[in-house]
């Protein structure tokens, strides 16, 4: 990620969200063993770890498959198959006006439609450097591997189960990939009379700043906890250079975001492949 600050149409804006969101999971998963290769029409990310965060397909060219739609399918998921390994195939409607041909393949396929979140954005010169976190919230980078323990703890408590068969190895990888703080990604833990409340992570990519991963233990919610991991994220990204910031939300988080000046963007749908083990 350089400085360039950027001026971006909504197309451009909607492709810099795409591009950052599957830059943001190749980077979690860039470990020694992970590869990515681009074949017929599509990029494949595998992983040495068996779960979808680490193992996906992305970028797939519908134009170019369409005479075997169903063949280019089935050989894209052919490896995942043979290792028996979960994998996630991650779909940008507006950016392939044929998509519904290739998720009508990838349901025939056996594949389920995991999530549907909605693209939003903001313009990053309308967050307020002058704000700060309500009463006795704080907020950190995460700088060590300790840290990032109690992070994956706080994420495990609030997503209902898929963090908590992975802890140990995102704590592993991150320590893999270091804690500089001139990274492309960033990792941030709020704390609150004490104890780790909350947790983000900012994600530079295609010239545009990504939030991801904002949660906040049930306990704590409805106090603004939320808001301020993603407005912090926001000027750190503004800090390093970006006009634009991005993420993608769940139904649950998109009055949030609206409320801090988000509009919203076209959606990534994200399918998931679970073979039986």
């Amino acid at each position: 990620m350089n400085g360039t600050r950027l001026s971006l149409s909504e197309r451009q804006i909607d492709a810099a969200n795409a591009s950052n969101f599957i830059d943001f999971f190749t980077t979690l998963g860039d470990v020694p063993g992970a590869a990515t290769e681009t074949a017929d029409g599509f990029a494949r990310v595998t992983g040495p770890v068996p779960h979808p965060f680490f193992n996906f397909v992305h970028s797939f060219d519908t134009h170019a498959c369409s005479d075997d739609l169903a063949g280019a399918v089935d050989r894209a998921l052919a490896p995942f198959r043979v290792r028996k390994c979960p994998m996630m195939w991650i779909v940008f409607p507006a950016l392939d006006p044929v998509s519904d041909r290739l998720m009508t393949c990838l349901a025939a396929a056996g594949l389920r439609l995991f999530a549907d979140y909605r693209g939003m954005a903001i313009d990053l010169a309308a967050v307020s450097a002058g704000w700060t976190p309500p009463g006795d919230l704080s907020i950190k980078r995460v700088a060590d591997g300790d840290t990032m323990r109690a992070w994956v703890d706080v994420q495990a408590r609030c997503d209902g189960g898929a963090h908590e068969r992975i802890k140990e190895v995102r704590v592993q990888y991150a320590s893999l990939r270091g804690f500089d703080r001139d990274d492309h990604q960033q990792t941030y833990l709020a704390w609150y009379q004490g104890k780790p409340v909350g947790c983000s992570i900012l994600h530079l990519a295609a010239g545009v700043a990504g939030v991801y991963q904002v949660a906040t233990l049930p306990e704590t919610r409805h106090r603004g906890f939320g808001r301020a991991m993603t407005v912090h994220a926001m000027l750190e990204g503004k800090a390093r250079g970006c006009d634009v910031g991005v993420l993608h939300a769940t139904p649950a988080g998109k009055d949030l975001y609206r409320s801090i000046g988000f509009v919203e963007r076209p959606p990534v749908k994200l399918f998931l492949d679970l073979p039986a083990r």
